[in-house]
């Protein structure tokens, strides 16, 4: 009760000076007790609302006192550090050696940044020319590949109109052809064979060769692509044989070729195909009945054939 009564007289004076100077009267004296109220009022919200005080560890007197000197040392530890930096110069060696450390260590940074990128500079243009040299390889063969392409059709494109060029011509060698097949009869009948007759699939398969020859410039008996005289003959269809038709159990086909080039006239190409022990024989062989003259330019062909039948 003294507590509380202490609480309101503090704020009573501190609230109502002028009324406690002014004189008494009724409503004076009515508005100072609502006053008194209102504190009183105030006064236990307030005290409700507001939560229970911890209350301090009671300390004997030797504890106290060691606390105070705790406290005195270290205040007298603290002034003693402020009164050294005090008489200390202008730039601090603790400063200085700070700024020493962090430059130094600045310094060996960038050294070591300078050490490593040059070499990670150096790999990584290495690798960037790597990747534009196979980048460069790449396209170069592609580019290539693409000319190649375009060089074989272009090729390809040649050769069939010089083939159509040439197809043109073949009538012009009619009269050679006569001629060549004249010859070659008059060397079987000295030697009492029987004379050949002309094939129009053997010529055809003669003249094929010496054009392809004449075009793609090569000389053989085998094509570039290993074709030989017996494929292009068989291919033509001069050994088909339909068995139905031919009253026959079965056939056999014998197939030879003779080449010559550089002759400008048949005189020429038969004499020195004469000469030659190989192609004498084809030209006087009595296996053979039939034969093909293929012309170009100064290229000849000559395709001998004969079927037998085994008849039934």
């Amino acid at each position: 009760m003294a507590q509380t009564t202490a609480i309101c007289v503090i704020i009573f004076t501190a609230a109502i000076p002028a009324a406690a100077l002014a004189p008494s009267s009724p409503e004076s004296t009515a508005g100072v007790i609502s006053v008194i109220r209102r504190v009183f009022e105030r006064s236990r919200w307030t005290t409700a609302e507001q939560p229970p005080t911890r209350t301090p560890p009671q300390m004997s007197p030797q504890e106290r006192a060691d606390f105070y000197q705790r406290v005195l040392n270290r205040r007298e530890e603290r002034q003693r550090i402020l009164d050294v930096a005090e008489k200390q110069e202008p730039g601090m060696p603790q400063a200085q050696s700070l700024e020493e450390m962090l430059t130094n260590r600045q310094r060996s940074s960038t050294q070591q940044q300078e050490e490593i990128l040059p070499t990670s500079r150096e790999e990584l243009l290495n690798n960037i020319e790597q990747r534009r040299k196979l980048r460069e390889a790449e396209q170069e063969q592609v580019r290539r590949g693409e000319e190649e392409q375009k060089e074989k059709l272009d090729v390809q494109k040649r050769l069939r109109e010089q083939r159509a060029e040439i197809a043109a011509k073949r009538r012009q060698y009619d009269t050679l052809r006569m001629a060549m097949l004249d010859a070659i009869n008059r060397e079987r009948l000295a030697e009492n064979l029987p004379p050949l007759t002309s094939n129009k699939n053997l010529e055809l398969a003669a003249q094929l060769h010496a054009e392809d020859m004449f075009i793609r410039k090569y000389f053989d008996h085998f094509s570039p692509e290993g074709l030989s005289y017996i494929d292009r003959i068989q291919n033509i269809g001069y050994t088909d044989v339909e068995k139905e038709t031919c009253n026959c159990t079965a056939f056999k086909a014998m197939l030879g070729e003779n080449l010559a080039k550089g002759q400008r006239s048949v005189n020429w190409a038969i004499n020195e195909l004469m000469e030659s022990p190989s192609h004498r024989q084809n030209i006087l062989s009595g296996y053979f009945k039939e034969v093909g003259i293929g012309i170009s330019e100064n290229i000849w062909v000559q395709n001998f054939g004969a079927i037998e039948y085994t008849t039934r």
